[in-house]
């Protein structure tokens, strides 16, 4: 009996030592969260910058050699990104430039002939008041949908920004050209593009070059080569131009006389590509492109053609391709029911339907879109790049396209924070804990060990 009350006081006195110090222990973790969020919130009200872009701590630790340091030594890539803006996109102009500026790339523009001209001529206006020295607009092109001239104005881009350099402070030579419509929008800020861009020359070595286009292994194309189109665009006459956008627009004439006769594959694409710099002067400079550009004049659906079938047709050129372009595009759906599968849905036009399929996409951009502004994208802001995507909002709120000197604003300011060495790195998605750039940045490994073995 003794020997049980001693053991029952035993077991008393432990269970007193266990709960004292468990208390002792949710005392010191409480105060180490208080003391902790203190801090972050002392230091967000003493840096303008932080409580704009709400940035926090973040453990690069946790992620080994890809922090934006680690990374950032690896290579230094550099992007020329090109945008084709249109008159119906032209609402969404500021916010695709606000977020995927960046002073380390240069960027070309192309204003479409049916933009609103006095619209345009403020745009360009405020950009050239912005100094912004590494976005240069391209001369005004007439455009015809699916015809030979968005081929030439995305060469004449081409040439125009081999030019010149990509960055601001220590501009060097852009490393790849990156082609988007007005109705894209980034899934990925500009540093993270560049950083997985980086991880695929890492991997398959700096003798190799490397493309992605998203190809079409089968296709009923070739019936396109029947038929001779005339594209309007190449009339150099704004009357007849200024419909060239409309689907009606290309229109053939008659058959072609040499349809039976031509030697040689037709390949397929989509319009929008990731090109290596040495791609790009290939496709600018060397005569092969040059004959089978003039092969293409009188086809329909030209930019979905040449590019691919030059490369494809190219003994040098034809291993290079990975045959994804990093570009979520969505053209049938379960859900929905259409005659035509012409154009791609907008995708904020359907609330959270294609919103899963976006996060799970590991791609660089996402289009159509057609809505200024809409919740799809502030959520793509906060959610998969990182960004505080309610303070954008509220900068972006009295920025549209017809109030040119705030998208002259807001860009001058975004340069002095990209350039403060302190902040930069706030503008990469790795910065702000995204799960996206490392999906991306997998799907990339993947690709690069199946086609570069």
């Amino acid at each position: 009996m003794r020997n049980r009350r001693c053991h029952v006081a035993m077991v008393k006195r432990i269970s007193f030592v266990c709960f004292v110090f468990a208390f002792l222990a949710v005392l010191y973790f409480t105060a180490f969260i208080l003391n902790r969020t203190l801090s972050i919130s002392l230091s967000r009200n003493q840096n303008t910058l932080e409580s704009i872009y709400s940035l926090v701590s973040f453990d690069y630790n946790h992620f080994g050699n890809l922090s934006p340091e680690s990374l950032s030594r690896r290579l230094d890539i550099r992007i020329a990104y090109f945008i084709q803006v249109s008159g119906s996109n032209l609402h969404l102009f500021p916010r695709l430039l606000y977020n995927l500026y960046d002073t380390r790339h240069v960027y070309g523009i192309h204003f479409d002939c049916p933009c609103n001209q006095s619209v345009v001529d403020k745009l360009v206006a405020a950009l050239e008041q912005a100094d912004l020295s590494n976005i240069h607009i391209i001369p005004q092109e007439a455009l015809t949908y699916s015809g030979i001239s968005l081929v030439l104005n995305t060469l004449s881009a081409m040439t125009l920004l081999l030019k010149y350099p990509a960055g601001i402070k220590e501009p060097k030579e852009w490393d790849f050209f990156i082609n988007l419509s007005g109705s894209d929008y980034p899934l990925l800020t500009p540093c993270d593009q560049a950083r997985v861009l980086g991880e695929a020359l890492k991997m398959v070595g700096n003798s190799t070059y490397i493309n992605f286009l998203q190809m079409f292994d089968e296709h009923d194309s070739d019936y396109r080569r029947t038929l001779l189109y005339i594209d309007p665009a190449l009339t150099w006459n704004k009357l007849v131009s200024m419909n060239c956008l409309s689907k009606e627009a290309l229109k053939p004439v008659q058959l072609h006389p040499f349809q039976h006769y031509f030697n040689f594959s037709l390949y397929k694409a989509e319009a929008w590509m990731i090109l290596s710099r040495e791609t790009v002067r290939y496709l600018t400079c060397e005569s092969f492109p040059r004959w089978m550009l003039a092969t293409f004049v009188n086809t329909v659906s030209s930019p979905e053609h040449y590019f691919a079938t030059v490369l494809k047709s190219s003994a040098m050129w034809k291993n290079t391709i990975v045959p994804f372009a990093f570009r979520y595009v969505r053209w049938i759906h379960p859900k929905l029911h259409r005659s035509s599968t012409q154009h791609p849905f907008e995708l904020d036009r359907y609330d959270d339907l294609f919103w899963d399929d976006i996060c799970y996409s590991s791609c660089f951009f996402a289009r159509k879109f057609s809505q200024q502004d809409s919740l799809l994208q502030s959520r793509i802001d906060s959610v998969m790049a990182g960004l505080n995507s309610t303070l954008l909002h509220e900068a972006l709120r009295q920025v549209r396209v017809e109030n040119a000197t705030s998208v002259s604003r807001i860009l001058s300011k975004k340069k002095q924070f990209l350039e403060d060495k302190h902040f930069s790195h706030y503008f990469c998605s790795i910065a702000n804990g995204s799960s996206h750039f490392y999906r991306t940045l997998d799907t990339m490994q993947a690709l690069i060990r199946k086609h570069f073995p």
